[in-house]
């Protein structure tokens, strides 16, 4: 299932619960105002068409996306240069302990709010005080339990890297609620562009780091920095609103989110499953070598997921009143995510021997199969993304919660003897087949909600799978007489990409259609 971060429409049957959340009667303050009023035009507002925001917010994140593949590259390149693989494991091992409760404090409620965007004003200050206490609630707890977590994997830096990742969530949950109201705005440029920016300083930040000699703290230290330069931006840009507790209100906010709040712990539990059981198994440089290859190939995917599920998720939310346009979006947007998603995945597998060869040291090779394991892999989860983010936009999170407690088991069913028999590859192949079974099994279950069948859902993944494997295979194939590295890379990514792109007109020409029509309109909203 995607990595997170309703009333329902006719036709559809109503959760028990969680509810709506309920609305006030009356509000308190019915003056307070949201945020700066933003002064009209000549003439007054400009309406911009909803079809046009989304289709701008993706082509902002679909070059943030762009951007954060050279930066991740950029940074793996000079860290690898300064840090060893049992430095990439200790900080692994340190995010499998903190990855949880920030789950527990990350529970969802600014996607509950957002189903309510015009009584945000009613809700926002609950939303900061609830963050806010949460956050320091878990961090304390985080801070508390280190040192067991130390012991058990023989590793007493733990203990510091943990607290200091502890010290970032209370500071990173002041920015929960400009970040929701940025969201429901709409301004996903804003929010692209920001983040993009906030890569390029962590790297910087990184790298200088671990050039000094700091090791795995290299890793850590940023974070307490850039999530408080977040937060001040953040409220700079939105002004000032009210924070009035309104601690009668929180029952209704946590009603909605109990089932969210599993939901993403159990979901972290996935994330991070192969960094407890390897390191309960392994030793810390093997780990390492997981860790790094796991965040060669998952960023770039998940970036690109993440950012559709962004941009759809108030989308979506002003579309539960119909039902068939919200089904023409989702396919929509299903159909783009597959054919653009499935190529990257095969592209990073095919390309991974020679960029790897040409950047990183031998002592990395070992992670080379891992990245073309977990780039295809990982690639199965990308329509779960907005499965997910179709169930909370209409208010489903304990349907969510369901699906999740399903899936778990079944993870470390498959991770377990995947690491005791395999180590890190085997790691790998065991994500890998999780993804590939329980993703697609996910999507289709989800979609039946919108009356799509599995016929509309199953080619989404077997025609870009099958063009992007006949596609970049004949490009690695057509690298094959090249010796040098760079050289293999272009003519692979070259002759693939030219494939792709010809096979999917031929074959799908509905799906090149609408990637043409996106290209179209993003083209229109340039000039």
């Amino acid at each position: 299932m995607a990595e997170t971060t309703t009333d329902e429409d006719q036709g559809c049957n109503r959760e028990a619960e969680p509810g709506p959340i309920a609305e006030p009667t009356q509000a308190s303050e019915p003056n307070e105002p949201l945020m700066r009023e933003v002064p009209q035009p000549p003439g007054g507002p400009r309406t911009v068409g909803l079809g046009r925001r989304v289709i701008g917010g993706l082509m902002s994140s679909l070059a943030q996306n762009a951007v954060a593949r050279v930066l991740s590259l950029l940074n793996q390149l000079l860290l690898v240069l300064f840090l060893k693989p049992a430095d990439f494991g200790l900080v692994g091992l340190t995010y499998s302990i903190t990855a949880v409760a920030t789950a527990a404090v990350n529970i969802g409620l600014d996607d509950v709010i957002l189903q309510r965007r015009h009584a945000l004003q009613l809700w926002a200050g609950s939303l900061f005080w609830i963050s806010l206490a949460l956050s320091t609630g878990a961090a304390i707890i985080v801070a508390a339990v280190s040192p067991i977590f130390a012991h058990i994997y023989d590793a007493p830096n733990i203990v510091g890297l943990t607290c200091l990742i502890a010290i970032q969530m209370p500071i990173g949950a002041l920015s929960t609620v400009p970040a929701t109201i940025l969201r429901a705005q709409l301004r996903f440029s804003l929010l692209a562009l920001y983040t993009g920016i906030e890569l390029a300083a962590q790297v910087l930040m990184t790298v200088g780091l671990a050039w000094a000699g700091c090791g795995a703290w290299s890793l850590v230290i940023p974070l307490p920095v850039l999530v408080t330069v977040r937060a001040v931006i953040y409220w700079i840009i939105i002004g000032s609103i009210p924070l009035k507790p309104r601690v009668k209100r929180w029952r209704f906010l946590f009603r909605n989110a109990s089932s969210s709040s599993v939901t993403r712990m159990l979901i972290a539990l996935i994330a991070q499953g192969g960094y407890l059981i390897l390191g309960l198994i392994a030793d810390k440089s093997v780990v390492g070598i997981y860790y790094f290859a796991f965040r060669l190939s998952a960023q770039p995917l998940w970036v690109l997921a993440g950012n559709f599920a962004n941009v759809l998720f108030p989308v979506f939310t002003r579309m539960n009143k119909d039902l068939d346009r919200q089904r023409s979006a989702t396919l929509r947007a299903a159909t783009n995510l597959s054919f653009l998603v499935m190529p990257l995945a095969f592209l990073q597998s095919a390309v991974a021997p020679s960029v790897m060869t040409l950047f990183f040291s031998q002592e990395w090779a070992p992670s080379i199969p891992i990245v073309q394991i977990l780039s295809v892999g990982l690639a199965f989860d990308a329509l779960s993304w907005i499965a997910e983010t179709l169930l909370r936009s209409r208010g489903e999170f304990r349907r969510i919660m369901h699906y999740t407690l399903i899936q778990t088991p079944v993870f470390f069913l498959l991770i377990t003897p995947g690491a005791w028999l395999g180590g890190a590859t085997g790691t790998a192949v065991a994500v890998g087949a999780f993804y590939l079974i329980t993703q697609p099994i996910f999507v289709c279950v989800t979609l039946r909600r919108l009356n799509l069948a599995p016929r509309d859902i199953i080619p989404l993944y077997v025609l870009p799978t099958l063009l992007s494997g006949i596609a970049f295979g004949l490009g690695y194939v057509a690298s094959l007489p090249f010796s040098a590295p760079i050289a293999a890379a272009a003519v692979c990514t070259s002759v693939g990409c030219s494939l792709y792109a010809m096979l999917v007109a031929v074959f799908a020409p509905a799906a090149w259609s609408e990637l043409r029509n996106v290209l179209a309109m993003i083209s229109r909203l340039r000039s």
